[in-house]
């Protein structure tokens, strides 16, 4: 049985930066989490335009869906099969390209640019789209091919609603579950656009993540364990210092307007599940990876794919890591007073501050000294912070470490005498802070 999905994109009459950016994409699939894609063997996509297409629009329309074929990570291609007299929307064989100029398509007072509808077929793993028709309303958003003042974007709409042909839903809430896709303005698949828009609405990195996620070219994947056991290591990440790599970042959403979507997103580390296994698509031919997880030696590798081998071929390396523990390893000291030498009692704590996958987000180890010395067991070649609450008068005193020596570390932490001693005596502690903060900023 075959299903329509249709899409919309709608009109923003100002283009508004709303909250911060995050790194996100959402696919149109299935309640199984399969993604509404065409087959290999229907790439190329061939478009037709309908006969009354403005000559002058041609080169503009073909330019936005040229930045999809222009994704090197992508093996998606869009070709113009000419024109043609279909103007209707149906499922009839042509994936038409159609400028309604009496609005025959959309209600009066619409803010409805223009709507894709895709027809499907199959379920589960053999769910796929099988044609794509593409409405404008031309009534109410005249194209505009140079940012013309009270005209919409034609390239860049083109290109978002060439998008949804792909099987991309809106970045952004708009036309789809709430959560699925963040509010990227700038992306070419965000659900809005402003009158007189120039930019064009070149391809978004998040843009590019999500077309590669669903025609691929290149997957990285494997598995990560501890050298030592064998066993997995559950959110260790294979990480670059560029955002390099897409993947699918929650569940499959909430059906809105009759379809599933998944959130995905381009990213700078892929994580291990459960079972050690990683999985992502890259976005670019090479790159360098680093796999980290806390309290294990990180290992670096410099990973190269071919040349992007055509439809359907997506070349697949495996590469399986096992990572060595790191040496638990001694901190050591003593604290003492700055000017006598004389030990201070008092309680330490240390945190770890690595930006590692797996860092603990509590205590390593707390100790309550009387005569001033301290020692903690750590894993070596990670970053440590200790914080030193003294007896009076001494004050908090923060001391870091950066990449602990595998031979451990011998550290005295001197520490100055407070040159006042403030005592609050007041039951009420409205006005107490005012004292602390005058005497802290004055040293």
């Amino acid at each position: 049985m075959n299903n329509r999905f249709i899409n919309r994109a709608y009109l923003a009459l100002a283009l508004l930066v709303i909250g911060s950016f995050i790194l996100g994409f959402c696919i149109i699939t299935n309640s199984q989490g399969y993604f509404r894609r065409y087959l290999d063997t229907d790439i190329p996509f061939p478009y037709s335009l309908n006969s009354s297409t403005p000559s002058d629009w041609v080169p503009v329309i073909d330019a936005g869906a040229e930045s999809w074929d222009n994704v090197a990570s992508s093996y998606f291609e869009f070709t113009n099969a000419g024109f043609t007299l279909i103007g209707t929307l149906g499922y009839d064989g042509v994936n038409l390209v159609f400028f309604d100029i009496n609005g025959d398509n959309f209600p009066p007072g619409t803010n409805t640019i223009a709507f894709s509808s895709t027809w499907t077929t199959g379920s589960g793993q053999n769910y796929h789209a099988l044609e794509s028709d593409l409405i404008w309303n031309a009534r109410d958003f005249p194209p505009g091919l140079n940012g013309e003042p009270g005209l919409i974007d034609l390239q860049g709409t083109i290109a978002h609603e060439f998008g949804h042909h792909l099987g991309m839903g809106h970045t952004g809430p708009v036309g789809g579950p709430p959560g699925c896709g963040e509010l990227i303005t700038e992306a070419t698949m965000y659900g809005t656009v402003s009158f007189g828009d120039t930019t064009q609405r070149s391809l978004h990195i998040d843009d590019k993540a999500g077309v590669s996620m669903i025609y691929p070219v290149w997957k990285l994947e494997g598995t990560i364990t501890d050298a030592s056991t064998g066993l997995p290591l559950q959110d260790a990440e294979v990480t670059a210092d560029q955002v390099f790599a897409a993947i699918i970042t929650g569940p499959v959403e909430s059906p809105s307007q009759g379809r599933y979507q998944i959130p995905g997103g381009a990213v700078s580390g892929i994580p291990a599940d459960q079972n050690g296994d990683y999985s992502g698509v890259i976005l670019m031919q090479d790159v360098t990876v680093n796999v980290k997880f806390f309290g294990y030696q990180t290992q670096s590798l410099p990973v190269s794919f071919n040349p992007p081998g055509g439809i359907g071929q997506t070349e697949v390396i495996t590469q399986d890591f096992a990572l060595q523990p790191s040496p638990i390893v001694t901190v050591s000291g003593m604290v003492i007073d700055s000017t006598t030498g004389t030990p201070i009692a008092g309680n330490l704590v240390i945190f770890s501050t690595s930006n590692k996958p797996g860092t603990p987000d509590t205590a390593m180890g707390v100790v309550n000294t009387t005569d001033g010395t301290y020692s903690f067991d750590v894993p070596a070649n990670e970053n440590y912070e200790i914080i030193v609450t003294p007896d009076a008068p001494y004050p908090v005193t923060t001391v870091s470490i950066e990449d602990l020596s595998v031979n451990g570390l011998q550290l005295d932490i001197p520490i100055d005498p407070a040159n006042v001693f403030l005592v609050n005596d007041d039951a009420d502690n409205t006005n107490e802070t005012y004292f602390q903060e005058a005497m802290d900023n004055i040293g």
